[in-house]
């Protein structure tokens, strides 16, 4: 009773929860999804679904730049109850953002053949489907961020969750019909315009976060589209980076091993890779709380406690071992129940995977506390692990072993010290006024 009663109190715990459930019960439905397009794709074009799939993480990189750059402002607007600072934001990047879309799906267009040599597709249609699901994820970043930093977990889930049951109906119907590549990217492009539309509805029924109001004396933030754009230049290209680092360091390794090495190795790596990413992204639901909340405290000058931060790493450590053991100790049954019985001979390297997804989701969580204070100097460590990542994946890929444990070493390397470097910037905060710190 006692330990209902502190979560009842605790907000960081109940949103934990809602957002770690929404994550699980959608990405149960994503591997469902996997467990049955695997079953009737090819080893071979499953790993090239695979690669397309960790082509659109990368090419998501102004999504997650834009999401970050909003969470970070309507958090602080959350924080202020400024609800009429955070409609003019919302009305703001709507008029911006299609501009933005195009712009980088003209680019993408442009890039085309070299992504089809790069990763030797048979021809484009995967890859116009990939700029159409690119797009609306840019034009679905305002409502989603809007959403996250008025830590409304709630919908969000809901979003998670319908998104992933979309792409799961269309998609499997398509691919059991055409047995296709592009029939399973048609049903991740059903459930991404299911869910751009969703989160408009839902934005406009969410009358808080966007709802014009009167300003007042207790206003503690306006709105100026002119410092904004100020922002946005000044911080741009830094976000991009920050944003484009973590991004090739959770999917680039896919493209590098189809790119390395030949179709049945790429085909076994995506099928475990993904399994390594149900770690990852149920413990990637703590860091989705902790970020706007540490987003909030910053702007005030403050920093998390250190209870917010023992939980969230003691989380995150939870979900890995637990991770861990089922991989070291089940990986046939594991495997032979998701993707079948033609996996099953390289089902002894999967622990290796979880280790991966435990180096990253660690490195993701220490990144993310030095964003939320605009410390860009993070990205240099994102960086520096990147280049490390890919000279050793080109030294040991002879096998799926030596690839996963390279790469979880490379990781866990980046993540201690990211860890160091944010400790080293926490005592210097403590030992000087918030006025004085520039990191």
């Amino acid at each position: 009773m006692k330990i209902l009663n502190i979560f009842l109190r605790d907000k960081f715990l109940q949103n934990s929860f809602v957002l770690i459930a929404g994550n699980i019960i959608a990405g149960f439905l994503g591997y469902l999804f996997h467990l049955l397009v695997s079953r009737k794709l090819s080893i071979q074009s499953y790993g090239e679904l695979q690669t397309l799939s960790s082509l659109l993480n990368i090419l998501a990189v102004p999504t997650v730049a834009i999401n970050f750059f909003i969470i970070r402002h309507s958090s602080v607007f959350y924080e202020r109850q400024d609800y009429k600072s955070n409609s003019k934001f919302y009305h703001w990047l709507n008029k911006n953002i299609i501009i933005l879309t195009l712009v980088f799906s003209a680019i993408l267009i442009i890039l085309m053949p070299f992504l089809k040599s790069y990763l030797r597709l048979n021809e484009y249609r995967s890859l116009w489907i990939i700029i159409l699901i690119m797009a609306l994820g840019i034009l679905a970043s305002t409502p989603k961020g809007i959403l996250n930093g008025w830590q409304d977990f709630k919908n969000l889930s809901i979003y998670n969750i319908s998104g992933a049951s979309i792409k799961l109906l269309c998609g499997v119907t398509l691919v059991f019909i055409f047995s296709t590549v592009a029939s399973a990217l048609l049903g991740v492009l059903a459930g991404a315009l299911f869910c751009y539309i969703y989160l408009v509805i839902i934005i406009k029924k969410t009358s808080q976060p966007v709802k014009e109001v009167m300003g007042s004396e207790n206003t503690n933030r306006i709105f100026d589209s002119y410092n904004m754009i100020r922002e946005v230049k000044k911080y741009l290209l830094p976000i991009c980076f920050f944003s484009l680092f973590l991004s090739l360091l959770t999917s680039f390794d896919m493209l590098m091993v189809k790119n390395l090495t030949n179709p049945d190795v790429a085909g076994f790596y995506g099928a475990f890779n993904i399994l390594s990413k149900i770690i990852f992204w149920a413990s990637s639901s703590v860091v989705l709380v902790v970020l706007p909340m540490a987003c909030a405290k910053n702007s005030i000058k403050e920093h998390l406690s250190k209870r917010i931060l023992i939980s969230a790493n003691a989380l995150i450590f939870l979900i890995c071992i637990s991770g861990l053991g089922a991989y070291f100790f089940f990986p046939e049954i594991i495997i032979n129940l998701l993707f079948g019985s033609k996996y099953l001979p390289l089902a002894g390297n999967l622990w290796a995977f979880a280790l991966m997804a435990m180096a990253l989701s660690l490195l993701t969580l220490e990144a993310n506390l030095a964003y939320a204070r605009y410390d860009f100097n993070i990205s240099y460590i994102l960086l520096v692990t990147l280049i490390l990542e890919i000279f050793f994946v080109h030294i040991f890929s002879q096998n799926l072993l030596n690839i996963a444990l390279t790469i979880a070493i490379v990781q866990f390397f980046g993540y201690l010290a990211s860890l160091i470097y944010n400790q080293k910037v926490f005592k210097k905060c403590q030992l000087t006024s918030p006025g004085e710190i520039n990191p």
